[in-house]
């Protein structure tokens, strides 16, 4: 008999030799705005792609500072 299997998915945006991203403070002005449109507490899916959707059209990558 075959058990559950729980999987955790997960992304290291960081590639050997590669240059650490930083945000700029207009990015980090940008994502603040993103943000405030939705409520911290009660984000469901839908809302989550379109906060991704937006930080790529935003040109924000994906970093520690993100």
């Amino acid at each position: 008999m075959v058990g559950a299997v729980g999987a955790s998915v997960g992304v290291n945006y960081t590639v050997e030799g590669s240059t650490r991203h930083t945000m700029s403070s207009e990015q980090k002005s940008k994502v603040e705005s993103i943000l405030s449109n939705y409520d911290s507490n009660s984000i469901s899916k839908e809302d989550a792609k379109a906060i991704s959707n937006s930080f790529k059209e935003a040109g924000i990558r994906p970093s520690s500072d993100l």
